[in-house]
């Protein structure tokens, strides 16, 4: 069972909202989901499937949800918590029960209306990642023990958040099939949800499932993603509007919603330039630069100038540049990253990610780390892949948690849970099952020409069709993964009309990735968060009419 198209997804949708409806369980009690007999059998679990964790997230279902309370001082003021291990079943246009998520969601006590309290899915990338460093490290009630680096300390440990936004929304950590706990059932396929509208579809439909099944289905709700999490967070608006649920707010986490200004290929040169101020301040940063300029952002101002304009014309006319032309534009990208001329002429002034984390320190056997340039480890062996981890946080293919397995086990009481499973591999194209990219919503000429993918165009037909819908979107500096200038350029772009431009915030930090595991991002990041839940609808939609988003460097 291959349920990949947007088509099927869409009539797995309308039936998951009819069975909610007209399922006299549902409609008797709005808090327990299907048994485990409607349909979920353990004899179903094939040979491919892992019997056990099938059948732990069967246990979750209903009735079998894990419950613990707690307290956390969060900004000053006590929060008394509920912290719930659960799961949801989600069906296929068939109405079978095709996959079980589970999930950790906290509920803040003695609230007198949970149904005017905001709630907040929240998700990693990956794209099947767990959500585990979003949980752990900056959302939720408890976070990894960290030093004045952000490195976690040794040995690991979990201390109170006093940073979490538990004080201002509900939270709910997603885990998209097959991550975390989270299952395929039979006739379920774990690769049935490895593409774009059928994840998204099915994460649209826990979420719907869970505000229907918690009597939340009136709250505030808002959606959270992190890297490949922010193309989750744009496609899963409009799926959730098709079943009358619209949303309140979406909050992008380095983005990648625009592949224009990614993806980087023969003839293909956005990324070439909206990669350089990135590249500026890393050299900056690691002070490669000939002349070190005092003040950083306006060095960046100057570089995001010159790639727009001078560097972007020299590289549609190269190599026809004349020889003056040609000394001047070298000697400027020297200027602003360290790489020496030749390298630059080389490269043909075409230098991707990979490249610069290899050249900029390569006199000193290092290479930077992609997901934070700040930081470098030694070059690795010839053939060896590097760059691409090593920073706090990193994640390995097929990975699991110890520090998530003893916190479900010590703290919320789940003692017979599976390995929990971080983040499984499916980048690679040549093997299978990879993931699928293809997003039939998107322009083309012709559907069988492929495109690189813009998925702000999914959010602009989210906001227009739900004037209310505000976003916020947060970038690092130091990024290599997910550049801030382009993710910047790219959403202060998005075609939209201008009296919804108001709508949309943006900021910068002097983190990577994941900026918060910089102590001092993390703080800026996390009142940044808090501000946007206590900004009403009512004042957004009354504020500043200007047509340029509002962003905070």
């Amino acid at each position: 069972m291959k349920v990949q198209s947007r088509l099927v997804w869409s009539i797995g949708l309308l039936a998951a909202a009819l069975v909610l409806v007209s399922d006299a369980y549902f409609v008797a009690a709005q808090t327990t989901p299907p048994s485990a007999s409607s349909g979920v059998g353990t004899a179903q679990a094939s040979a491919s499937l892992d019997g056990a964790r099938v059948q732990f997230a069967e246990s979750l279902l209903g009735v079998g949800h894990r419950t613990t309370q707690h307290t956390v001082i969060i900004r000053g003021t006590r929060v008394d918590y509920d912290a719930t291990v659960g799961g949801t079943a989600i069906r296929d246009s068939m109405n079978r029960i095709v996959g079980i998520f589970t999930y950790i969601a906290y509920a803040r006590r003695g609230v007198a209306e949970p149904m005017n309290r905001p709630i907040t899915f929240a998700w990693n990338g990956g794209p099947t990642g767990a959500s585990n460093e979003l949980h752990l490290s900056v959302l939720g009630p408890r976070r990894r023990a960290v030093d004045e680096s952000g490195r976690a300390t040794t040995p690991e440990s979990l201390v109170d958040n006093p940073h979490s936004i538990l004080d201002r929304t509900d939270l709910v950590f997603v885990d998209p099939i097959p991550t975390g706990l989270s299952v395929a059932v039979p006739p379920g396929n774990a690769a049935d949800f490895y593409s774009v509208d059928s994840d998204g579809a099915s994460v649209a439909q826990f979420i719907y499932r869970y505000l229907a099944e918690a009597g939340r289905l009136q709250s505030p709700t808002y959606i959270l993603g992190e890297s490949y999490g922010t193309i989750r967070a744009a496609v899963v608006p409009e799926f959730l509007q098709e079943l009358g649920k619209p949303l309140s707010g979406v909050i992008l986490v380095s983005s990648a919603l625009d592949g224009n200004t990614i993806w980087e290929a023969s003839g293909h040169l956005e990324p070439y330039y909206f990669y350089l101020p990135a590249y500026a301040a890393i050299a900056w940063y690691h002070h490669r630069l000939p002349e070190q300029p005092q003040d950083l952002q306006t060095f960046i101002q100057e570089v995001q100038h010159f790639a727009l304009t001078d560097f972007l014309t020299t590289l549609l006319a190269w190599p026809d540049v004349s020889a003056d032309e040609r000394e001047r534009i070298l000697t400027k990208l020297n200027g602003y990253t360290g790489l020496s001329k030749e390298f630059w002429e080389k490269s043909n002034l075409r230098v991707g990610t990979a490249a610069f984390a290899r050249e900029l320190l390569r006199d000193q056997g290092q290479i930077l780390t992609i997901n934070d340039g700040r930081l470098s480890s030694p070059v690795p062996p010839a053939g060896g892949n590097g760059g691409r981890g090593g920073g706090p946080g990193s994640a390995r293919p097929n990975a699991t948690s110890s520090q998530m397995d003893a916190y479900l086990r010590d703290e919320l009481g789940v003692v017979n849970a599976p390995p929990y499973v971080t983040i499984i591999s499916l980048m690679n194209r040549n093997v299978t099952p990879s993931w699928d990219w293809s997003h039939p919503k998107l322009p083309s000429r012709n559907d069988r020409i492929p495109v690189y993918t813009n998925y702000l165009d999914d959010i602009a037909r989210a906001m227009k069709s739900n004037p209310q819908l505000r976003v916020e979107q947060h970038s690092g500096r130091y990024d290599l993964q997910c550049a801030a200038f382009p993710a910047d350029w790219a959403m202060a772009r998005m075609n939209i009309p201008s009296e919804l431009r108001h709508n949309v915030q943006m900021f910068d930090y002097d983190g990577g990735h994941m900026m918060y595991n910089v102590p001092s991002e993390l703080v800026k990041f996390t009142e940044n968060l808090v501000a946007f839940y206590d900004q009403a609808p009512s004042s957004a939609s009354s504020g500043s009419r200007d047509a340029t988003p509002r962003r905070n460097r």
